[in-house]
């Protein structure tokens, strides 16, 4: 074979190469991956595990409680953040078919179901029935981890919100909350110490209590603190990186 036969050869293979389509695969291990020119390897594909999950309004028993107007409850628009007026005293309410709802409600991210499901857990603690909301407790660990399995950071703060508080008014709460740490702790444990690197610009997520990282800490610290003797090592059986903070 002479020179110029190599070199006309040569040329027709470019210009096939150059006419032919960039192929995509993610088949590393392929014999067709060493022809960079034709195929292009891909990155593999993400599991999704900690994608946002939009809850799902058609099945939600606290939305078709809500249309229904099951709640003794109206949005009073009088005050500025807003508030709930109660049509029935909170100590007559049967808290074992409210709670659960109204924990329900917390996935929910449209006004008002967001506002409703929030406050009126809020007005229900402050109303200082602890023995009757422990008695509960095993209730609301499903609309608990359903929140929270959202991933979504604006739902795990509210769900974060009301569990720190529900721990600093009782303090009975922690140690009944850590019997449930497999169903509740490992998303806890994925926005834990997960900040935000803004450089040198300012964020006022922690005035506002929505950053979630810093929510994740507190709520890890106080139930550490409040959880008994065997908190520390629960905690850290779910979420390794964790430290503790009170030594023992």
């Amino acid at each position: 074979m002479d020179i110029a036969t190599t070199i006309k050869k040569y040329e027709q293979e470019k210009k096939q190469i150059r006419f032919t389509k960039t192929k995509l695969t993610r088949n590393a291990f392929s014999r067709e991956v060493n022809n960079t020119k034709i195929f292009k390897l891909l990155p593999p594909k993400t599991s999704g595990v900690f994608k946002k999950k939009i809850a799902d309004s058609k099945t939600s028993d606290f939305i078709k409680c809500y249309k229904r107007n099951d709640f003794p409850i109206i949005v009073d628009h009088s005050v500025r953040e807003g508030s709930l007026r109660w049509l029935t005293p909170i100590e007559n309410l049967d808290l074992h078919f409210y709670l659960p709802l109204f924990f329900e409600g917390l996935k929910h991210k449209v006004f008002p179901y967001d506002f409703i499901a929030r406050q009126a857990i809020v007005d229900i603690v402050n109303e200082g029935l602890h023995v009757r909301i422990l008695t509960v407790l095993p209730q609301l660990v499903i609309p608990i981890k359903d929140a929270l399995s959202t991933y979504d950071p604006d739902v795990v703060c509210a769900v974060l919100q009301i569990l720190i508080r529900m721990m600093v008014s009782n303090k009975d709460f922690a140690p009944a909350l850590l019997a449930y740490y497999r169903q509740i702790l490992p998303v806890i444990g994925h926005f834990w110490r997960k900040y935000n690197n803004i450089g040198d610009h300012i964020q006022y997520n922690q005035r506002k209590q929505r950053d979630v990282a810093r929510l994740a800490d507190d709520f890890l610290v106080l139930l550490e603190a409040l959880g008994g003797n065997n908190a520390f090592m629960l905690i850290k059986y779910m979420v390794p990186r964790y430290t503790p903070v009170f030594h023992r």
